[in-house]
């Protein structure tokens, strides 16, 4: 959606918009998959495969008849893939391996 935003405002020439896109895309699956809480990192693997799939099955539904095959042969779509594959081991890592402060209620 960020992307049509730019392509419909002329703002989609350059890395800027791409690189904002990316980042974009990082932020709302690292959150979603810290939500998601994925206890192992089998787990972990397992969803950031699906969600990768189900990104490229929606692309698939919507992006296709607009644009063709084609999109899937971009490096674009591949690195989108990738980042929500990786958002997700990302979220599980930062669960589980950076500590967390945690108040101890004193009763």
């Amino acid at each position: 959606m960020l992307w049509s935003l730019f392509a419909a405002y002329a703002l989609a020439r350059g890395p800027a918009p791409r690189i904002t896109a990316w980042v974009a895309t990082a932020i709302v699956a690292f959150i979603a998959a810290k939500m998601f809480r994925p206890t192992t990192f089998r787990s972990a693997i397992g969803v950031g495969c699906a969600w990768a799939f189900m990104h490229a099955v929606l692309d698939a539904i919507f992006v296709i008849p607009a644009a063709s095959i084609l999109a899937f042969t971009t490096y674009n779509a591949w690195i989108n893939y990738g980042i929500v594959f990786f958002a997700v081991v990302a979220a599980f890592a930062y669960q589980h391996f950076v500590p967390h402060h945690e108040e101890i209620a004193v009763a």
